[in-house]
């Protein structure tokens, strides 16, 4: 399974670039992360966040953009729940 170890060289070698975006093909029963990324380095890092899936019968796309965060700072899921209470 090379999902991971590929989409995590694209964001740690900074391929994509900022305003780009990443499109990965998987089958329906095989779910992608949410964010995949470098996350134990200390400062600021980017990663691939997914902001957009569709599925077509037994395929999915998993459409990904790049996102920069502090490893020390929450994520942002976890920003907008301690936002919201």
């Amino acid at each position: 399974d090379l999902y991971e170890p590929v989409m995590g060289a694209i964001a740690v070698g900074k391929i994509l670039q900022p305003q780009g975006a990443l499109i990965v093909e998987h089958e329906r029963d095989r779910p992608l992360p949410e964010r995949v990324g470098p996350r134990d380095e200390p400062g600021s890092q980017a990663a691939l966040q997914r902001f957009r899936q569709s599925f077509y019968g037994g395929t999915g796309l998993s459409f990904y953009s790049v996102s920069e965060y502090d490893v020390g700072e929450p994520e942002p899921a976890q920003q907008e729940a301690n936002t919201a209470q």
